[in-house]
């Protein structure tokens, strides 16, 4: 039984980057505009697949993808206030 090898990758995550900015700007979408679902589930998606990443590939980035997924679900909670 072979064991699978997984390469060292030590640059950020870009997924997690994506989700942060994508917190921040559902955020700012909601506050000006007063919508931004879209934008906020697709923040929390890329949010999850960043942090899971970040483990598996062992990447930085996790703590920005921690702050992504709390900015996205924020952003989704005051949609309903």
């Amino acid at each position: 039984m072979e064991t699978q090898i997984i390469p060292e990758n030590k640059g950020t995550n870009g997924k997690a980057v994506g989700s942060l900015l994508i917190g921040i700007l559902s955020i700012f979408g909601i506050v000006i505009i007063g919508n931004g679902a879209v934008l906020s589930l697709a923040g929390l998606l890329l949010g999850i697949l960043g942090l899971r990443e970040t483990k598996k590939l062992r990447q930085k980035g996790r703590k920005l993808a921690v702050a992504g997924i709390i900015f996205n679900c924020l952003a989704i909670v005051s949609l309903f206030f």
